[in-house]
């Protein structure tokens, strides 16, 4: 037996002779509620139910444990055979969906360990639950209540922090001093309820009746048809800028497979694979004979591989936790990175400005990445950018406002040092740095946020900053993290805002060519040819977005990274297929949760959706608790209905600002700002930042994310307020 073994063994002996004091406990990686009711927290199976000797159960887990060992060299060899046929080719749907799910360095060294913990859990679980006639399901509670220590070399370590430090780390530890690990980038998402797993540990939920959940194709295709109806409202800008709060905040890496470069898990005819070739990794979805798309083109099978998960959360053995690659914080991290060795690659270290490159007519634009063939999955080298996100190439408009965000880091730092000369490269890196991302955080919730919450809202949870002055929310004990069914179903829903046609503007009301989405993604060239820049950007500002409803355009229900290829993927699929992958409760769950009462049957959803959309669910769910939280997407857009999408995005949104000790207007940060600079910050505008970045952009409205009407002007550039860096100037 190995000596780390033997440690195990040994702790979990003292940890079994201890009363357990987490057997009514929710579970390990489970918030309590801040501003709802949450639900009770009962364990589903404890040690307190178990009729056994601490002794009997310490050789049952040491039998489950060495059997776990066993599981583990069968698992990596047969990922060893797998990944040596098939890896996800090039030029493909599946190879640009993996490129947006891309894993980090971090976790590509920590893929094999991963294995073996996911072996250990299963194993363990396994065995415990057929010696002790535990329910499968309810293993993930009992293995978190007897806390079986996990292999230390497999456990996050608590980074050492500084107190005295002003500025915030690139990989969001030591935010929370208290708490060093909570919201730092490759630990594990929070959750609000428990997660559920057919076996209690990683198998991905089945019905309540121990079957296979309806087809998550059939259920896009009849519950979320596709169809596009413009807002009357809200600009695209208002989709995108949502995309840019999604990366900033979350980025759930796909299985890595043995080698590292993920999985295929459909063969190269779209066809299912034989047991013999599919990666433990691998979660496919079934294409029905009858699909009006699919069908036709000769495809049963999409690829979708599972998300990389922990097993390790909290330093024991227990059941699968996504892992968020990203910090969990709204700090630009797109820019700037979620290490220190990607944020060192994005500086030029001169003036404290950021990497770019030139162009042959002199404009800047993001700096190009040094692989373009695997990171744009490009036939032959060209143009694909490099930023803090992986993701900046994913769609057109994305790299544009990435492209406007970096110019305005290196328009803040050349003000800085034209009025501090004195400042070195570091002082005005981080000045600019921290102007630019409390910038950000004001957009975000003064702007953004009051297109998708109502004004009410806003007030009631404290969301909206105060037109001048200091917020002051922190609160030491709100945990800053992004929960699970917020990346993976609850702001998910605001795909169904975007657009099939991207329609390019020369300037405000002039539009001059349309290009669809599926052809340019991870193809970023189109951005630097001629003036096509400020076209794009005038085009988010000019074209409606979608109808925040149950429809879906076309070019995300069958097209998605189509690219040059002949059909794509369908968007709304792989979000019902990852919220089973990742143990998301049940829709009734996070009801509950949010205040209202569980439905005991179909027609009693029907108070936060129409009565037909609710029986709707009848018709392809066994029971009411099958029903999984992607539904909230038949909610009603009702303004003072409270309802479950809307609850959870204020629980989310709060948690971010009140949990972050470095929100720009919180006057107790290590390094606050002060009132004057404060007052400065909370006059930008995203208007104001698209006219000081854009390459001639001279007229816009003024807000954004509203559509030009007579309450939103357009008006001249140079009459939009902005943030006087003379506040900053600094005698030497």
């Amino acid at each position: 037996m190995s000596a780390a073994r033997q440690w195990l063994l040994w702790l979990l002996w003292l940890r079994l002779l201890a009363a357990t004091a987490a057997a009514a406990s929710c579970g390990r990686n489970v918030l309590p509620p801040y501003l709802f009711p949450g639900r009770p927290c009962t364990p589903r199976a404890s040690r307190d139910d178990l009729d056994a000797a601490d002794a009997e159960l310490q050789e049952e887990v040491r039998v489950g444990l060495q059997k776990g060992d066993a599981l583990a060299a069968e698992l990596l060899e047969h990922e060893k055979e797998v990944s040596e046929r098939l890896n996800v080719p090039l030029f493909t749907p599946e190879y640009h969906h993996y490129l947006s799910n891309k894993a980090s360095d971090i976790e590509k060294g920590q893929a094999r360990g991963l294995v073996q913990d996911l072996a250990n859990a299963t194993a363990l679980a396994k065995h415990i639950s057929k010696k002790f006639n535990i329910r499968p399901a309810a293993m993930g509670d009992f293995l978190i209540t007897i806390k079986v220590p996990a292999d230390p070399a497999h456990v996050l370590q608590e980074p050492k922090c500084n107190a005295s430090d002003i500025y915030r780390t690139y990989d969001g530890s030591c935010n929370n001093l208290e708490i060093p690990t909570w919201g730092m980038a490759d630990t594990a998402y929070t959750r609000l309820v428990k997660s559920i797993y057919h076996d209690g540990i990683n198998e991905p939920k089945r019905s309540v009746s121990g079957k296979e959940l309806p087809n998550p194709r059939l259920l896009r295709t009849h519950l979320f048809p596709a169809g596009d109806f413009n807002d009357k409202d809200r600009s695209l800008m208002y989709m995108q800028f949502g995309q840019t709060v999604a990366h900033d905040t979350a980025l759930s890496a796909d299985w890595l497979g043995y080698d590292g470069i993920g999985v295929e898990c459909c063969s190269d005819k779209a066809t299912p694979l034989p047991c013999k070739n599919i990666s433990i990794g691998c979660y496919p979805v079934k294409i029905p004979k009858n699909d009006e798309y699919y069908a036709p083109k000769g495809v049963s099978c999409i690829s979708v591989a599972r998300s990389m998960k922990k097993y390790t959360v909290g330093g024991y053995i227990g059941p699968a936790e996504g892992v968020n690659t990203n910090n969990h914080f709204i700090d630009c991290s797109f820019t700037y990175g979620s290490d220190n060795d990607k944020a060192a690659q994005l500086r030029e270290y001169r003036r404290g400005r950021l990497r770019t490159q030139e162009l042959p007519d002199g404009r800047k634009v993001l700096p190009q990445d040094e692989n373009p063939v695997e990171s744009c999955s490009l036939r032959t080298n060209g143009t694909c950018f490099f930023a803090g996100d992986g993701r900046v190439n994913q769609n057109t408009q994305l790299t544009a406002l990435q492209t406007i965000f970096i110019r305005e880091h290196n328009r803040l730092a050349e003000e800085l040092y034209s009025m501090n000369e004195h400042w070195d490269d570091e002082k005005i890196y981080q000045e600019a740095r921290r102007i630019f991302i409390a910038e950000y955080q004001h957009i975000v919730y003064n702007e953004y946020l009051p297109e998708i919450l109502d004004e009410e809202w806003l007030e009631k949870y404290h969301l909206k900053s105060s037109k001048t002055g200091f917020g002051n929310c922190y609160n030491v004990s709100i945990h800053p993290g992004t929960f699970i069914e917020f990346t993976h179903a609850i702001f998910r829903i605001f795909h169904g805002t975007a657009q099939s046609d991207l329609i390019m503007y020369k300037d405000i009301g002039c539009p001059v060519k349309k290009v669809k989405i599926s052809k340019w993604m991870d193809k970023p060239e189109i951005l630097i040819q001629d003036n096509n820049l400020d076209q794009f950007l005038l085009g988010l500002t000019q074209q409606p977005a979608t109808k925040d409803d149950k429809w879906t355009v076309s070019e995300l229900t069958k097209n998605l990274f189509a690219v040059d290829q002949d059909y794509g993927q369908d968007l709304d699929m792989f979000d019902i297929q990852r919220g089973r992958d990742n143990g998301l409760g049940c829709y009734n769950d996070y009801r509950e949760f949010t205040g209202h009462p569980r439905a005991k049957k179909f027609e009693d959803f029907s108070d936060l959706m129409s009565y037909e959309d609710a029986m709707s669910l009848a018709h392809f769910y066994e029971h009411p608790d099958d029903v999984e939280l992607m539904m909230v997407m038949l909610e009603k857009r009702k303004r003072g209905l409270l309802t479950v999408h809307k609850a959870l995005l204020i629980e989310q949104f709060y948690r971010w600002k009140c949990g972050d000790r470095f929100f720009y207007d919180y006057s107790e940060s290590p390094y606050p700002f002060t009132e004057d600079q404060i007052n400065e910050i909370k006059k930008i505008t995203l208007s104001k930042l698209l006219c000081d970045n854009a390459d001639n952009i001279t007229r816009i409205q003024t807000n954004s994310f509203k559509l030009v009407s007579s309450k939103n002007p357009v008006v001249n550039c140079k009459d939009i307020k902005g943030v006087d860096l003379k506040k900053w100037k600094e005698d030497k």
